[in-house]
């Protein structure tokens, strides 16, 4: 039954991505509405969330950033409904994502054992495994091989959800080994350190029970989980922050952000506060662009 669950959802999603982005924009109007004020999904949450986050805006103020917040939801829904049945040419020629500075990544890359690149829930994340095949504004390849990236997820509790999302972010690649769940992270950056690899890791999460303070964080005390900022500080990898930022409907412009080029000169806290100060100034720029809709603080 789970099988028959899971290709009936990929015939589904399969068979939307078919039609245009301009059509599935026009659906993330209707989701939006619906989400807000019919279902109310998370709308708790969501207020607590924006409201500790910004104790200094007024109340339709927040009224105002909850609704685009619901907006950007929707956006990413059917982005990723888009991508799952897209290809590396419609990605490309659609212009949803470019790399500003992708030359940062390239030093990166070419001078450090690894790279592991620390990105949010902001902007659109289901779309990270596309970025390969993305238009790089100041190079003209992307300087990783696709075989070389690992994009980190933490494992859904339902199996068919777990495996349509995976599905879904392998759209674009023929290697199964682009997915690496979370709990096999830190083993595996340890036995393959001879190999040079690309991190993209999701660390804004709700911390695991092991994580530690680290300080305010959106007007917050906020705790982190270490682990991977550990073992790049004890190989001596980069560490890059990534913005994800968007400009406009249908368009995210993604950059990278130096943290450390050997991440042995910097203490694992030091490079983990560095990431929650830059995804902050990003929030800011773009609160809407966040999610708000999960539990990241008690």
């Amino acid at each position: 039954m789970k099988k028959c669950a899971l290709y009936l959802l990929l015939g589904i999603t399969h068979f939307l991505a078919l039609f245009p982005l301009k059509v599935h924009y026009f659906w993330a109007d209707v989701i939006a509405w619906v989400l807000r004020s019919v279902v109310g999904y998370r709308r708790e949450v969501i207020a607590i969330n924006l409201a500790r986050s910004f104790p200094e805006a007024g109340y339709d103020h927040l009224v105002w950033l909850e609704k685009l917040y619901y907006k950007h939801m929707a956006e990413i829904a059917v982005e990723m409904i888009w991508f799952s049945g897209s290809n590396a040419k419609r990605l490309r020629k659609s212009g949803l994502v470019t790399i500003k500075n992708v030359g940062v990544l390239e030093k990166a890359y070419q001078n450090s054992p690894c790279v592991v690149i620390l990105n949010s829930h902001c902007g659109n994340w289901e779309l990270l495994g596309g970025l390969p095949h993305v238009e790089c504004l100041d190079r003209d390849v992307f300087p990783c091989p696709e075989m070389n990236i690992r994009c980190v997820y933490k494992e859904l509790t339902s199996k068919v959800s777990d495996e349509f999302f995976k599905r879904s972010r392998l759209a674009m690649s023929p290697s199964p080994e682009l997915v690496l769940e979370s709990k096999k992270l830190l083993r595996y950056m340890l036995t393959h350190r001879n190999d040079k690899l690309m991190y993209l890791l999701t660390i804004d999460q709700s911390p695991y029970v092991s994580a530690v303070e680290i300080g305010k964080f959106m007007s917050q005390d906020t705790k982190a989980f270490l682990g991977p900022a550990e073992v790049a500080s004890k190989l001596g990898f980069s560490v890059l922050y990534l913005n994800f930022e968007r400009v406009d409907r249908g368009r995210y412009e993604v950059s990278f952000e130096e943290i450390c080029m050997d991440a042995s000169q910097m203490e694992p806290k030091a490079i983990v506060r560095s990431f929650y100060d830059k995804l902050e100034a990003e929030i800011r720029r773009h609160p809407e662009n966040w999610l708000w809709s999960h539990k990241r603080w008690n």
